[in-house]
């Protein structure tokens, strides 16, 4: 046993070795976004191959530290696996919660549900005004009859 000297000594080491790793740990967390994982680690946590890991590095799509190899923060992939997960645009509602979900132009979606919603608004908004005369027909009110359920309109030469 040791003496009984030694144990406030070893009680104020333990004190600042436990202030010093609360330190490191809060200087790891504002500098670098939490606990360091490597290429491999991720590559687990996503089940993909270590090589692809690689490429989303030097694509830019996962932020990642060169320290010997490459150090992922688990921030840095939580934000990865967010970017991943699409979202409609007008619900918020996200891919695994619509049973369709339909990309349009510079990133935007649009859900199942959110679709039937404008149906329903065009079709009363539609059903309040009087129909186009054949001549003022347009492309995009035909089109517009079409998907709302209203009959096609054929043309015979």
């Amino acid at each position: 046993m040791l003496d009984e000297r030694f144990e406030p000594i070893l009680e104020d080491l333990d004190a600042a070795q436990r202030e010093r790793r609360r330190r490191i740990a809060a200087l790891k967390q504002e500098l670098v976004g939490g606990e360091l994982l490597t290429a491999a680690e991720v590559a687990e946590i996503l089940d993909i191959h270590p090589r692809t890991v690689g490429e989303y590095i030097r694509e830019g799509k996962l932020r990642a530290y060169q320290f010997g190899g490459w150090k992922i923060s688990e921030s840095a992939l939580r934000e990865f696996v967010r970017g991943q997960t699409k979202r409609c645009s007008f619900c918020g509602k996200e891919q695994l919660q619509v049973r369709r979900l339909i990309a349009g132009p510079n990133g935007a979606h649009i859900c199942d549900g959110c679709v039937g919603l404008c149906n329903e608004i065009l079709e009363k908004e539609l059903g309040q005004l009087p129909p186009p005369a054949p001549e003022e027909s347009t492309p995009l009110a035909d089109e517009s009859a079409r998907v709302l359920g209203g009959t096609e309109r054929w043309q015979e030469s």
